[in-house]
């Protein structure tokens, strides 16, 4: 994929890796949750591309469905108490493995999200260099 970042995330809560080089989401490694829809449990493999809305599933899940996230290793629950600003569905989230979170919308096919940094210096200095190995031809500004 030409100019994408991939991101690597962990579990807020144990912070075990979520990255599954097994399931490859948009030719690298999916985001590994579980996901309850229901009565319906299963696992999704995000595409851990920023920007990309791909995903795998080993359940159905249908368009504009609300799903409960959960870290496939510590079993709790990633949904937060915050509403979309989009469609008002719950929040979910996750740690970026080098610093600062990522939140998206819980209900399937609504495209919000947003990524928060602790350093944004050092995030910034991250996202160029994830962007040379990933990306082509990208130079930042001096």
């Amino acid at each position: 994929m030409k100019n994408t970042v991939a991101i690597n995330v962990k579990c807020p809560l144990c912070h075990a890796d979520l990255m599954d080089e097994t399931h490859l989401v948009d030719k690298k490694p999916g985001i590994k949750l579980g996901v309850q829809v229901g009565e319906k449990e299963g696992t999704v493999w995000l595409s851990a591309v920023y920007g990309s809305y791909k995903h795998k599933s080993d359940i159905v899940i249908e368009k504009k469905q609300i799903v409960d996230f959960f870290c496939p290793h510590c079993k709790m629950s990633i949904v937060t108490d915050v509403s979309c600003a989009k469609c008002r569905a719950p929040v979910a989230y996750m740690y970026l493995a080098k610093g600062g979170r990522i939140n998206f919308c819980t209900r399937n096919g609504c495209t919000q999200h947003s990524l928060q940094f602790e350093d944004i210096a050092a995030a910034l200095m991250n996202f160029y260099g994830e962007f040379e190995k990933y990306g082509e031809d990208f130079h930042p500004e001096k």
